[in-house]
């Protein structure tokens, strides 16, 4: 599902079943497809109410929010990728690292491009640039593990059952 406003042109073995072995234990295979070098995957939006920096229902500030922009970079690097995998695979998000250095107000557009800088094994490094007409807004760096589709649901199910119970 596209967010909001967006217009788009050695495997773990879970031994102890907490919540963070059972999610590492999707990962079966060693790599995934070759991706070109550099590929890339740019998206433009327009900033709208709903991406300001709020809490719950009170605007902070009138601009472009950094947790939206996290939102945009993540989508933009899953994109990157997504031609690149098999039909039994999946990414799931594993780190984002992005400062956000401009503020933009709302109805400016900005531009998300989000460039594959690495691949080691199945873990796929994205570069993300946000910058709308005046400049960068912001950089950083996203990173996704490809996993078995199958035993990820399988995991999401496990935890699900246990939902409710302490761990």
């Amino acid at each position: 599902m596209r967010p909001a406003g967006v217009a788009v042109c050695k495997r773990s073995e879970a031994t102890d079943g907490s919540p963070r072995a059972v999610a590492r234990s999707f990962v079966d295979s060693p790599a995934v497809r070759t991706i070109p070098p550099d590929h890339t995957f740019s998206m433009r939006l327009r900033v709208t109410q709903e991406m300001t920096a709020r809490f719950f229902d009170c605007t902070i500030h009138p601009v472009y929010a950094t947790f939206a922009l996290v939102e945009h970079g993540e989508y933009a690097a899953r994109q990157a990728i997504l031609p690149f995998l098999e039909a039994d695979e999946d990414a799931v998000g594993s780190f984002v690292e992005l400062e956000h250095t401009a503020a933009t107000p709302v109805g400016w557009i900005v531009t998300i491009t989000a460039r594959v800088v690495e691949v080691d094994g199945r873990t796929i490094t994205c570069e993300i640039v946000a910058e709308h007409g005046e400049g960068i807004i912001a950089r950083g760096l996203q990173r996704q593990r490809v996993v078995s589709k199958e035993k990820l649901r399988r995991s999401i199910a496990e935890l699900a059952s246990r939902a409710g119970t302490e761990q």
